[in-house]
């Protein structure tokens, strides 16, 4: 989520992280179905360019429930925080401390390389007062192909009632990535996004770029990853400095 655009204590959503993921030790199969789960921890939580964590670190979790059919739901959490939410309206503390993310789906992965994966994802904000218009809903289509060491993905995401629009306005985002894979565990990728639609020409831009370059190493089954983030001048115009360019060091684990 970004600018244009509970209180949930930090120690809550670790509780909450945990009980995404902890039960998972390992990813497991049961029948038809298989569950994988993550725990990452960044020194900023970034999104399409921005900050959402106001530059301080995020711990975040997942889960996922998979069908062999293809069919699947997950859930996903982190700490956020909007620091400009608590000053823009006298008296007003409206930030969020949590963000959920749910999403269901199908995916599959081809013999020749492809992939699809199409679904839909529902953000969620628990505390933030509903005159915000801060939870939203968006729909996705993505198509990725795998050529030995080098993945490339594209994906569609479309939000008929975009965070925060003053009416409901729409949005859409489009990204595309590529990563390549090098000896000794290491990866290189970089991303491209570009959001665009009636809700950011509402609040004074037609659209905005944003990008992001790095590096990640597998060390025993911790991915340690340094990624370099920023935006367009209109992605600065539209969120100020939190849309500035910043390097976010992480750590992740799947299970």
């Amino acid at each position: 989520m970004n600018k244009f655009p509970s209180k949930i204590p930090i120690a809550g959503l670790g509780v909450a992280i945990f009980a995404l993921a902890g039960p998972v030790a390992a990813e497991e199969a049961a029948g038809d179905f298989t569950v994988t789960s993550n725990i990452s921890l960044y020194s900023d939580y970034v999104a399409r360019g921005v900050t959402n964590s106001d530059s301080k670190p995020a711990l975040q979790g997942s889960v996922k429930l998979a069908h062999n059919s293809g069919l699947y739901v997950s859930a996903w959490a982190s700490n956020a925080r909007f620091e400009w939410m608590n000053n823009d309206i006298p008296g007003a503390k409206d930030s969020p401390d949590i963000e959920v993310d749910l999403s269901a789906g199908w995916g599959a992965e081809f013999e020749n390389g492809l992939s699809v994966d199409v679904g839909i994802l529902r953000y969620l904000y628990p505390g933030v007062p509903s005159y915000r218009n801060m939870p939203y809903t968006e729909f996705y289509a993505g198509m990725g192909y795998k050529i030995d060491d080098l993945n490339l993905s594209g994906k569609y995401y479309y939000s008929p009632s975009f965070t925060l629009a003053p009416n409901g306005e729409s949005a859409s985002y489009v990204t595309a990535t590529a990563e390549y894979a090098l000896p000794y565990e290491v990866k290189i990728g970089a991303s491209y996004g570009h959001s665009f639609g009636s809700a950011f020409r509402v609040l004074g831009t037609s659209s905005y770029d944003d990008y992001r370059i790095g590096v990640s190493k597998d060390i025993s089954g911790v991915v340690a990853s340094l990624n370099w983030y920023d935006t367009n001048s209109r992605g600065k115009q539209l969120n100020g400095s939190l849309a500035d360019g910043r390097l976010v060091v992480g750590l992740s684990k799947d299970f």
